[in-house]
C-alpha cells in the first residue's frame, strides 16, 4: 500500500517511478543508471554461460566439469585477497573501470582462442566464468551500496533489482538463438561490448559526498569535477550517541571482558591510516595485554587486507574487523579510544 504522506517529487522522471517505489527528488536519474547497469551485467552473464556449458562439455565432459567447479573455489581463495589489496589502492570507479577492463580484455582473447581452436580451452573458459560471476556482481553492489546511504537503499534498489532481474531473463532468452545463428563464440564479443557499456554507465552514476569544503577542494584538485561532489557535513543523532547507551550486548558478540581496553577505527579508508593505526597497534599490544583493536565499516576485500595485515604483524587474536552496522551508537559505549584518520581532512585544517 502506498503512503499517502510521501511527498510527490517534483521531476517528472521522479514521479513517472513514484509509483514504484518511493523515489525522492533528483533520485530517479540515478537508480534508472544503475538499474540499466545491472540489465546489462546479468544480460552479458547469461548470454556467455551457454558458451561455458558448451566448451567444457564438449572438452572433457560432466566429470571434468565436476573437478573444474572445485578449482574454481582454490583460485578465489588467491585472487579475493589480491583483489582486496588492489581495491584499496585505486578509487571505486578506477576499481570498477580496471576490473571490467581486465574482463572484457579477457574475453576478447577467448574469442581469439576459441576461432583458433585451441586445446583445453573449455576448462579455462569454465574456470573464468565462475571468477567473472563472482567478482564482477559482488563489485556492482559493492558500488551500489557506496552511490546510496542505507536509506536511500531500502527505497531504491528494488528498481535495480527489476533491471538485474530482467538483464538475467533477456540474457537467458537470447543466448540459445544467438549461438544457433552466429556461433559459440560471437557471443563473447557481444558480452564485451555490454561490459564497455557498463563501464560509462558506472561513471555516469558515481558521485563523490565530503564532509567539509577542504576535502572537496582536495577531490577537485585531484582531478574529480567538482559538479560531482556533494558537501554534506558530519552530524550526530544525541538520541542514539549519548553516555547512557548499553553495551553488554556487542561486548558479549566480541567476547570482549570488562578488563579489556578497545580501540576502534570506524569507516575503513586508506586515507584514515589503518595500516599506521595497525602498526602502532604492536607498541600498545606489548603494554597492555588486554588491548584489541576493532575496525568498523570495513567491506569484504578490505576485512580480509586487515586480517592479513593482524596475522603479519602478529596481531591475529587481537584485531577484528565488523562491516557496515546499523546499531554503531552501541558499540560508541563499548569503546575506550578512538581514532580517526586524516584528521587535517577531516577538520578542514589548512596549513
Amino acid at each position: 500500500m502506498s503512503d499517502s504522506r510521501r511527498p510527490i517529487p517534483a521531476g517528472r522522471l521522479d514521479r513517472l517511478l513514484s509509483p514504484f517505489a518511493d523515489v525522492r527528488d533528483g533520485e530517479a536519474r540515478g537508480a534508472l543508471l544503475l538499474a540499466l547497469n545491472a540489465f546489462l551485467l546479468l544480460a552479458a552473464y547469461y548470454v556467455i554461460k551457454p558458451v561455458r556449458e558448451a566448451l567444457i562439455l564438449t572438452g572433457g565432459g560432466a566429470e571434468v566439469k565436476s573437478y573444474s567447479s572445485a578449482g574454481q573455489a582454490l583460485l578465489l581463495l588467491f585472487l579475493i585477497p589480491a583483489y582486496g589489496r588492489f581495491a584499496s589502492r585505486v578509487s571505486r570507479v578506477g576499481l570498477i573501470t580496471w576490473v571490467t577492463l581486465f574482463f572484457i580484455s579477457n574475453l576478447i582473447v577467448f574469442y581469439a582462442l576459441g576461432v583458433a581452436k585451441t586445446p583445453l580451452l573449455g576448462v579455462a573458459f569454465f574456470l573464468w566464468v565462475g571468477i567473472f560471476n563472482v567478482m564482477i556482481i559482488a563489485q556492482f553492489w559493492g558500488f551500489a551500496n557506496d552511490v546510496y546511504t542505507p536509506e536511500q537503499g531500502k527505497r531504491l534498489f528494488a528498481i535495480v533489482a527489476v533491471g538485474s532481474n530482467t538483464g538475467a531473463i533477456l540474457g537467458a532468452w537470447v543466448a540459445k538463438p544467438l549461438i544457433a545463428a552466429a556461433g559459440v563464440y560471437v557471443p563473447l564479443l557481444i558480452a564485451a561490448a555490454m561490459l564497455g557499456a557498463c563501464i560509462a554507465l558506472s561513471r555516469r552514476v558515481h558521485a563523490v559526498v565530503a564532509v567539509c569544503e577542504s576535502i572537496k577542494r582536495g577531490l577537485v584538485a585531484g582531478g574529480v569535477p567538482a559538479a560531482k561532489i556533494e558537501v554534506v557535513y558530519s552530524g550526530t543523532d544525541l538520541e542514539r550517541f549519548h553516555p547512557g547507551v548499553d553495551g553488554a550486548p556487542i561486548r558479549r558478540e566480541l567476547g570482549l571482558d570488562r578488563e579489556d581496553v578497545l580501540v576502534t577505527q570506524i569507516g575503513v579508508r586508506s586515507w584514515r591510516g589503518w595500516k599506521e593505526l595497525m602498526a602502532a597497534m604492536r607498541t600498545v599490544a606489548a603494554r597492555r595485554s588486554r588491548a584489541r583493536l576493532l575496525f568498523v565499516g570495513a567491506p569484504p576485500p578490505r576485512a580480509v587486507e586487515i586480517a592479513d595485515h593482524a596475522r603479519a604483524a602478529g596481531l591475529g587474536d587481537r584485531v577484528m574487523a565488523l562491516g557496515h552496522r546499523d546499531d554503531i551508537w552501541s558499540n560508541d559505549a563499548v569503546f575506550r579510544a578512538h581514532v580517526t584518520g586524516g584528521i587535517r581532512w577531516a577538520l578542514g585544517i589548512e596549513n
